[in-house]
């Protein structure tokens, strides 16, 4: 799970630009612009007693002095308000970063549920096929003791024919018992025959069944296969193998490789933007100052190395 940006921490030296930041509307105030013309007038006055000032410029001088401190000082706070609207921006940013990464996370686990009861459905699906094919075998098994059966039955069939051709001589009382042995024969054989026809109609469902059945094995399988496929897609979202260790491949490896650029360029904009704002810092301070010194990591050595890598990110070497 990815760890998420501390965007607090990031805003809490933040501060919106007020007035005050701008001046006091005194001479002793706190304001930027206060504190620039403390500092101009003081300038001023020590030229004014080394007469580099005569008394006559002395006006002009320190009007274009305040105008020009005046427009640094608004060009500053200007600057560092909207280095802080920057900052903001970029922390919303991060924001919805993070948000939209814990989101798909939280999809991931209900995606790999979801297929997990798939999978133990499949798995119950199969026992039933398993328990319709045993109650076939069990049908078919009892197939020939119905069959054994309707033979025995034709076999005393005859027997009672060959007994009463033998009685036909004998008195009506043994034949009318010979005629209702018969009667009660033929009644168990038609209850035979209708049992075998039975048994045959149950035998034809199962084997339908069975037909049936196997399709949805076949099927099962097809589903269990993109199911299967599912899964390495699924996978492919967060990890750069599929099960058997095989390397991504296809439309999920591009978008993974793009996401992936996308993060370094998001990173490297990032870098960019916090060193423009530092920059911009930096050359407002020195307007105003002079004497402010430039930054160890500004100087041609470490500008020429900066360039380098640029050329290299971008594919210039």
């Amino acid at each position: 799970m990815a760890t998420p940006i501390p965007v607090d921490e990031l805003l809490a030296n933040l501060k919106a630009l007020t007035n005050d930041d701008l001046t006091a509307a005194t001479l002793e105030g706190n304001g930027l612009f206060d504190q620039m013309m403390r500092a101009t007038t003081t300038h001023l006055a020590t030229q004014l007693e080394k007469g580099r000032i005569t008394g006559s410029d002395y006006a002009t001088v320190y009007l274009g002095a305040m105008q020009a401190t005046m427009q640094n000082a608004v060009q500053y706070l200007l600057s560092r308000d909207q280095s802080y609207a920057q900052a903001l921006q970029l922390a919303a940013q991060i924001e919805a970063t993070q948000a939209q990464v814990k989101l798909a996370e939280q999809d991931l686990v209900l995606k790999q549920t979801e297929q997990q009861i798939q999978l133990v459905n499949l798995d119950i699906q199969r026992q039933q096929l398993e328990i319709a094919k045993a109650d076939l075998l069990l049908k078919q098994a009892q197939l020939p003791l119905a069959q054994a059966q309707t033979a025995q039955a034709t076999a005393q069939v005859e027997l009672i024919k060959a007994q009463t051709a033998d009685v036909a001589a004998k008195t009506p009382l043994e034949a009318a018992l010979l005629n209702s042995q018969k009667a009660q024969t033929d009644a168990a054989t038609g209850k035979v025959s209708h049992d075998v026809s039975l048994v045959d109609a149950q035998v034809s469902q199962s084997n339908a069944q069975t037909q049936v059945l196997n399709g949805q094995v076949a099927l099962n399988a097809q589903q269990t296969a993109l199911m299967k496929e599912k899964v390495e897609t699924e996978r492919g979202q967060t990890l750069n193998t599929r099960t058997d260790g095989s390397q991504i491949a296809g439309i999920v490896a591009s978008q993974k490789a793009l996401q992936t650029q996308q993060i370094a360029a998001f990173k490297s904009d990032a870098k960019q933007k916090g060193a423009k704002i530092l920059m911009d810092t930096w050359v407002t301070r020195k307007t105003v100052d002079d004497g402010v010194a430039v930054p160890s990591n500004i100087d041609t050595d470490s500008i020429n190395v900066v360039m380098q890598n640029l050329f290299a990110d971008a594919g210039l070497q």
